[in-house]
């Protein structure tokens, strides 16, 4: 990559990987600008003004700062990169704009490789480990609680996260990006939703699952397995994930396994304990030495999230004595069971990003160990993210609804969510449930109005009210009016 003149746009700048990624060539000496279709709107301020006290120009996306962008920082178009993600369309205009001009366009996930790399030679002093984040599910989270963690223990952590981090929030930054000034480590989320995790080379993985989320699982564990071939130095791999792949890939490479129920991992969870809002898990390793762990948040799902992170801190020779005392000091990430307060009945109101099937089971069984008593209820409020996605889980949402909800759970859904660009714009919502036949209590509901008329009337004293899914920071925003307009 040529760094004669740093100048690098970002499409879709207001993403949450994108922000980040953005920061990071900020830090890296670049000039930085970029575009977003959702700049203006109140819910993505807390993205938006970091970022441009961060000093990182936003312009509309409609090709017009791309035709000047020469001119704006004297330099030739061979020399500006225009980066893009997969949720940028061919006909956007910033994209046209871009080939008409011969800007050189870079996908994300090459970008972030080129930006570790340029890391790393700026560094002189010390090799930075890289660290990929990688599943269908809880990525942000592990991401989150590894650099965190990595933080407390070494004071030289960095990262690039999926989510914001809720210890590295402020006005200047956005919380999805931070660096030391010397760091020893940068974890990131290796995105395997468009099989753009086989763009990096890193020294350790963390792989959690593989669901059928954006494409086949056998197809997910092919893009795994070339994934794998390009780790330098160790793995940590869910044990039954681990049985699935060749074992040759593993020939120059250490592996720990980890699992929420099967003994003949590495670390496992031996016990997990929820009461009165504490949650406490018990990682065993396999020489049988116990590690007593305080939770932030609820649920088995996150005690096997932490036995991986203890799997990797294991790789990395730290002390997991100690780490198994710091759980507890995490801050964790924005909007992962995120307790926004109750409503005047009382009910408890969380936002959750869960937005795929396994990720919304984990979310319900979180919200069960929310209740006050095991006979109170649970209205789950889910926002679908994209109709393709939608599309492609339908059938094991509702089957997974089917076997789960019990009689005092209801599921509504609400329209999908459409940030713009090409869709087919089915199924809907509205037809999901239309077609499905069932004795649950799952429904379609038209406004956010006419659910928060359903909840207040509804909701009582140790209820739980969860607003979930993706892409749209005004699902944070709405769950917490829901709790001050008393």
């Amino acid at each position: 990559m040529n760094h004669n003149n740093k100048t690098i746009h970002f499409i879709g700048v207001g993403g949450i990987g994108m922000s980040g990624l953005a920061q990071m060539y900020k830090d890296l000496g670049f000039n930085v600008t970029g575009s977003d279709r959702g700049y203006g709107k109140s819910e993505n301020e807390t993205i938006f003004r970091p970022l441009e006290n961060y000093d990182i120009k936003i312009y509309p996306q409609d090709g017009s700062f791309l035709n000047n962008i020469n001119q704006k920082f004297n330099t030739k178009s061979e020399n500006v990169k225009v980066v893009y993600s997969s949720a940028i369309e061919n006909s956007n205009e910033d994209m046209i704009t871009s080939l008409n001009n011969n800007l050189q366009l870079l996908h994300r996930s090459k970008a972030l490789a080129e930006a570790i790399q340029l890391k790393n030679s700026q560094n002189n002093e010390q090799k930075i480990y890289s660290i990929a984040i990688a599943g269908s599910c809880g990525k942000t989270t592990v991401s989150a609680y590894t650099a965190e963690m990595l933080q407390l223990l070494t004071n030289k952590s960095s990262f690039l996260c999926g989510g914001i981090v809720n210890r590295f929030a402020s006005k200047a930054s956005v919380g999805n990006y931070f660096s030391p000034a010397k760091p020893l480590y940068f974890t990131f989320e290796a995105d395997e939703s468009d099989k753009s995790i086989t763009n990096y080379s890193v020294d350790y993985a963390i792989i959690l699952n593989a669901e059928n989320d954006h494409y086949s699982r056998e197809e997910l564990i092919s893009v795994f397995t070339e994934f794998i071939k390009k780790i330098r130095c160790g793995a940590v791999i869910e044990y039954d994930l681990y049985q699935e792949f060749p074992k040759d890939i593993f020939y120059n490479i250490k592996i720990k396994t980890f699992s929420a129920t099967n003994s003949k991992a590495d670390f496992f969870v031996a016990d997990y304990a929820s009461l009165q809002g504490h949650y406490n898990t018990i990682i065993t390793d396999s020489s049988n030495k116990n590690y007593e762990i305080e939770m932030i948040t609820p649920g088995i799902h996150n005690a096997s999230n932490i036995s991986s992170i203890i799997a990797l801190f294991s790789l990395l020779d730290l002390n997991l004595d100690q780490a198994s005392k710091r759980f507890i000091e995490l801050q964790g990430a924005w909007r992962r069971f995120d307790y926004q307060g109750k409503l005047k009945s009382q009910a408890k109101v969380f936002d959750d990003y869960a937005h795929n099937v396994s990720k919304l089971k984990s979310c319900l069984y979180s919200a069960r160990e929310a209740k006050l008593t095991i006979k109170n209820k649970i209205f789950y409020i889910f926002q679908p993210h994209g109709f393709g996605p939608l599309k492609l889980m339908a059938e094991d949402l509702l089957e997974m609804l089917e076997d789960e909800l019990t009689k005092n759970e209801h599921f509504i859904f609400l329209p999908v969510y459409y940030a713009g660009g090409t869709t087919s714009f089915t199924p809907t919502s509205k037809e999901i449930v239309k077609n499905h036949k069932t004795e649950k209590n799952i429904s379609y509901c038209e406004d956010r109005a006419k659910v928060a008329e359903i909840i207040h009337e509804n909701s009582n004293l140790g209820d739980v009210i969860v607003i979930a899914g993706a892409r749209d920071n005004s699902l944070a925003v709405w769950s917490k009016e829901l709790t001050e307009n008393k």
